[in-house]
């Protein structure tokens, strides 16, 4: 659906004259049954190329299924980068560990730069509710 979505809202853009082009994809969570699920759905890459998967781990450690999941991903011809390195818990927790993925799975990781500011902001009704 997603693609569909994009194209839609592409053609939209056209129609109004809004100079706009999207690049349709998504970010895979790294889970125990991810092979299962995206071999019923697909794996959503940047811009829908096959080429590039961003993927994330919410779990406080590097688990041996998330080698299994990155390893699933590669052996599908995918180059898989590591989405959002600031907040996952288990670089946080061991920073070295960047340099142990990097070089034992060929990952990319998502180049940051942080800055922490307190910012306080009213959401639109629509989305609160």
């Amino acid at each position: 659906p997603a693609p569909v979505y994009a194209r839609q809202l592409a053609e939209h853009a056209t129609t109004h004259g809004i100079p706009l082009e999207l690049k349709p994809g998504g970010e895979v969570r790294l889970h125990p049954e991810l092979p299962e699920a995206l071999s019923l759905t697909g794996v959503p890459t940047y811009a829908n190329a096959g080429k590039y998967v961003l993927a994330d781990l919410w779990a406080p450690d590097w688990p041996a299924w998330a080698n299994r999941a990155v390893e699933w991903l590669q052996s599908r011809g995918l180059i898989v980068i590591l989405a959002h390195p600031e907040r996952m818990a288990c670089l946080l927790n061991d920073p070295s560990a960047i340099d142990e993925l990097t070089r034992r799975f060929d990952v990319a990781i998502e180049e940051v730069s942080v800055t922490v500011e307190t910012t306080h902001f009213k959401l639109p009704r629509a989305l609160t509710a």
